[in-house]
């Protein structure tokens, strides 16, 4: 029982992002167990809190890539209505300059 509450407290500071605070948590219980196959799932709990850390932490880079790829293609899309609204009103020093942003994109 007391395994499983802790295994439940490691995996929420994980989940709240805090897997610096599930590793503290494990590393002060670990003397407290001397049963083979508490200290065996301590071990495999500790590794769970790692992959799930690494998984959050990759998923959350893998968002904020794709935040700026739609961030990038919204920017390019402005340019784009900008300089068909300059061509449309006949300002060839807002065509060019406009041609020249998207050149350099």
């Amino acid at each position: 029982m007391k395994l499983q509450c802790i295994e439940d407290l490691a995996l929420g500071q994980v989940k709240l992002l805090r897997a610096d605070k599930a590793r503290a948590l494990l590393a002060g219980v670990e003397g407290q167990f001397q049963a083979e196959e508490s200290r065996t799932k301590l071990t495999e709990l500790r590794q769970r809190v790692d992959a799930l850390s690494a998984q959050i932490r990759d998923d959350s880079k893998a968002k904020a890539l794709a935040s700026r790829v739609r961030a990038r293609q919204m920017h390019l899309a402005e340019l784009q209505r900008r300089l068909e609204a300059a061509r449309r009103a006949g300002d060839r020093e807002e065509v060019r300059r406009y041609e020249r942003l998207l050149s350099n994109q």
